[in-house]
């Protein structure tokens, strides 16, 4: 543990008002990493700045930087020999790992909500690995059991009903026997929603309480849900890295072709990172993306869009499958899109040289009710 000036954050940062606070945090933070076994990747510092705070930092150590280059966090398992996939713990190391080498900070009111933070982001993905929809973004069919359908608002939670099961036999075949009919953005507010109120139940059962009335009346959807639940990271002028990912996270890949783009759902695609290099598949959940297949096949979406006599534009993915399965086979094809889709979005509206890649990452807020920052906005 050191002590020196606080300069430009990154990596996770967690604020203290006073020294010994923030070598208490230390102390807890070394303990995490210990239980974890991470405590050969990552350094811990207190830095303060100059309004007084003390920000004890979790960074990564030189060897693990050296070996995720441009902040590329999509190998950090097998670089590492982590067994992200089947080990619990090799996953929380992926993702403690993933966040400390983040060049944009995660900041935290203490250790806790750190802590936290970790849970959430493994429900998310625990979830997402077992979700599997049928896309449409005009209907909205959910478990009758649990769900009432309301044409103005979209589906609400009945009365009486636990939101979390009610969000998991939404997603899940498993439980509810069927899939069920959503758009990418709606599925993707769903998991991380499971998140949250799975860690509410242990954390803040008020809060808890609070969505399920919210859900039973109007859920929240969009910037409301956005406004309400997630931090925003990044920005067009402190972008995350464009291989830069951290597990349990929500991520939306931008549609840079104007033509396509005008297919309903098919402005954009929303997904969760699941860790060691894989996008949720909403639609197969056994073959989920990587970063190169997502940007191949939202590429093809231009070849997909097909405007009928009606006038109506209309996107027949069968043909978007045959140009992705021809790519897949042209090395020098596949090169060719990635690279064109590998570059920042452009704003929105302007469809130029822009690629797919978003600024910004996405995930859950505080949850304790001394700390939390959550705010139902409606």
């Amino acid at each position: 543990m050191e002590t020196n000036n606080f300069g430009q954050s990154a990596g996770i940062c967690i604020f203290s008002s006073s020294m010994t606070e923030a070598k208490r945090e230390a102390l807890h933070l070394e303990s995490i990493c210990n239980d974890l076994g991470a405590s050969n990747y990552i350094n811990i510092a207190i830095k303060k700045n100059q309004n007084d705070i003390f920000i004890t930092n979790v960074v990564t150590k030189d060897f693990v930087r050296e070996c995720s280059p441009d902040f590329d966090t999509a190998k950090i398992n097998i670089a590492l020999s982590l067994d992200s996939d089947r080990s619990n713990y090799d996953w929380m190391i992926e993702t403690l790992i993933c966040m400390a080498i983040s060049p944009v900070p995660f900041f935290f009111p203490n250790h806790q909500e750190l802590l936290a933070n970790l849970r959430m982001r493994w429900d998310v993905v625990e979830t997402a690995k077992r979700t599997e929809l049928a896309f449409d973004t005009s209907k909205h069919s959910r478990p009758e059991a649990f769900w009432l359908p309301d044409d103005t608002s979209g589906p609400r939670l009945r009365v009486g009903a636990e939101i979390t099961k009610a969000l998991e036999h939404a997603l899940c075949p498993e439980l509810s026997g069927q899939r069920h009919t959503f758009s990418c953005q709606r599925a993707c507010e769903y998991l991380m929603l499971t998140g949250l109120t799975k860690e509410l139940t242990r954390s803040n059962n008020y809060m808890l309480s609070a969505i399920e009335k919210q859900w039973q009346k109007k859920p929240l959807m969009r910037d409301d849900f956005l406004h309400s639940f997630l931090f925003e990271r990044g920005s067009r002028d402190h972008p995350f890295p464009m291989r830069c990912y951290i597990p349990g996270g929500r991520v939306w890949f931008k549609n840079p072709d104007d033509y396509s783009s005008d297919v309903e759902g098919f402005e954009g695609s929303w997904v969760c990172y699941l860790g060691a290099g894989k996008f949720v598949n909403l639609w197969d959940k056994n073959n989920p993306y990587t970063l190169e297949s997502k940007c191949i096949e939202i590429y093809h979406w231009r070849h997909g869009a097909i405007r009928q006599d009606c006038g109506t534009l209309l996107m027949y993915e069968d043909i978007v499958e045959d140009r992705v399965a021809q790519t897949n086979l042209d090395n020098e094809e596949s090169d060719r899109i990635i690279k064109r889709m590998m570059k920042y979005r452009d704003p929105s509206g302007v469809y130029a040289e822009g690629g797919c890649i978003d600024f910004t990452r996405d995930s859950l807020r505080w949850v304790y009710p001394d700390t939390t920052n959550i705010k139902i906005c409606t």
